[in-house]
């Protein structure tokens, strides 16, 4: 691929974020596109008055060389800290990480494309209000993959692979407590059937609250049982089982349900990304090695590098 190449890139989660930043600290132009909000997919945080909650992603590792660098990086400029063994979090929230990644690059927030066009050897970009964002030489996805899937078949275009991947869903709880709960662990991981992983929130560095604050995850099988439920339904479905679960008699002062339809991998694509040399176009996220944030990040940076390779 000649330099610079203009490249959009279609989701803001940490696979997308790790191309954007090999791509352009290699001088090319980087436009990140998201239909969300917010920088990070599932490592997000979310926001209810002074407290904060890291409803997706609990943590992260790091096992690979690259990644231990940025992550040494990140601490040093105060985006992420170790928060019990060998776990590290993003600080005030998981979603500090992706900002570290994101860097000053360019992100059009609340933009869903549903279609590809190429022509001329370029690429256009149609979004849900029929918008065209136009112009870019090559093109990333960098979403979940039923979510590349469709923008496929919207646009006539296959790559191979993509369909083969499966995803388990999760259900997460959020919890605020105003009185101190007898709960002495930071994380709890159970075999509970409806109950997976239990972390007190409030446990992580600068989480400063006057709350103590739990994030609770459904199991994968309960969570796809009740997957189409209204949240307030399962909101307290999940209060009742966490409350018999660690025998807590006290009332939360928030209780909140979020949805997270493809919440971990399950069937990996099996190599680390998608990538069309003849058209441009590539794919990467945690579905292609593994549904750790280490694996995202490796993805989006072994597309990105393999982009370089085709000049």
């Amino acid at each position: 691929m000649p330099h610079p190449q203009s490249i959009a890139i279609i989701g803001a989660g940490i696979a997308g974020l790790s191309a954007s930043k090999t791509l352009a600290e290699s001088g090319h132009i980087v436009t990140l596109i998201d239909k969300s909000r917010g920088l990070g997919g599932r490592m997000a945080t979310k926001r209810v008055g002074d407290l904060t909650f890291d409803h997706g992603a609990q943590y992260f590792t790091a096992h690979t060389d690259h990644f231990k660098e940025i992550l040494e990086s990140a601490i040093k400029a105060g985006f992420a800290a170790k928060w019990e063994l060998n776990r590290y979090v993003g600080v005030p929230g998981m979603s500090s990480f992706a900002r570290f990644l994101a860097g000053q690059r360019d992100v059009r927030f609340d933009t869903a494309v549903e279609a590809l066009t190429r022509t001329s050897n370029h690429w256009s970009l149609r979004d849900i209000n029929g918008k065209h964002h136009d112009g870019f030489d090559a093109v990333i996805l960098s979403l979940p993959s039923p979510q590349i899937s469709a923008i496929l078949k919207n646009s006539n275009i296959e790559l191979e692979g993509i369909d083969q991947i499966h995803y388990s869903p999760c259900w997460a709880l959020m919890l605020a407590f105003d009185e101190a709960v007898d709960f002495l662990e930071q994380a709890l991981s159970s075999d509970d059937p409806i109950i997976a992983w239990i972390a007190k929130n409030s446990t992580k560095p600068t989480r400063t609250s006057t709350s103590e604050t739990f994030v609770v995850h459904a199991t994968p099988q309960w969570s796809a049982d009740h997957l189409e439920l209204d949240a307030n339904i399962i909101a307290k479905m999940l209060l009742s089982r966490f409350s018999e679960l660690m025998q807590i008699k006290a009332n939360p002062s928030i209780i909140l349900a979020h949805r997270w339809r493809y919440a971990r991998v399950t069937k990996p694509l099996g190599r680390p990304f998608l990538w069309d040399k003849n058209i441009n176009l590539g794919a990467c996220g945690d579905w292609a090695m593994g549904s750790r944030i280490e694996d995202a990040f490796n993805s989006g940076n072994m597309l990105a590098r393999a982009c370089f390779n085709e000049d």
